[in-house]
């Protein structure tokens, strides 16, 4: 994903390259956005199709997420362990819980994301629900996060 946005951000620079437009002379630049050329489009034309061509994919409605997480309609589903039913991470990209004795259930609702120098170096789960709390623990404690990020809890929300 990462060469992908490289190779996009490096597209986009190439075709924006001289489309900076100075106050004092937009008419001339304007004037030359309007020109056609042979094949019968304008400059302006040409500019916007090259802008499409770099953002197409872009348009596609599957997301980054979607790829991630799955459509739960036809998945077995651990309800007391996920705060949202609708969000539910593929087996392939979440970590799996070690055994335990006290539990021996392997899920968490979490998705191993790609850092810039290594496959799967961060975490990304729900905040911890009163159910939840020893799996989120064991989280920590079996795959050695160093760092934990929370975002701020919606007031909303009421664990008990």
């Amino acid at each position: 994903d990462q060469y992908i946005f490289l190779h996009k951000a490096a597209q986009a620079a190439i075709v924006s390259m001289g489309t900076t437009v100075i106050f004092n002379d937009s008419k001339t630049r304007m004037q030359h956005l309007l020109t056609k050329s042979i094949s019968g489009m304008s400059n302006m034309e040409k500019e916007f199709q090259n802008i499409c061509a770099i953002c197409q994919n872009e348009s596609n409605p599957k997301t980054h997420s979607d790829a991630i997480y799955q459509n739960t309609e036809n998945v077995k589903v651990v309800d007391t362990k996920n705060r949202f039913e609708s969000i539910i991470p593929k087996n392939c990209y979440r970590p799996h819980l070690g055994s335990d004795s006290k539990e021996p259930d392997d899920y968490i609702n979490a998705v191993f994301v790609q850092g810039f120098y290594k496959k799967d170096q961060q975490i990304l789960t729900q905040l911890p629900m009163p159910s939840t709390l020893i799996d989120f623990f064991r989280l920590v404690t079996q795959h050695r996060v160093s760092l934990i990020v929370a975002f701020e809890v919606d007031k909303r929300s009421t664990d008990q």
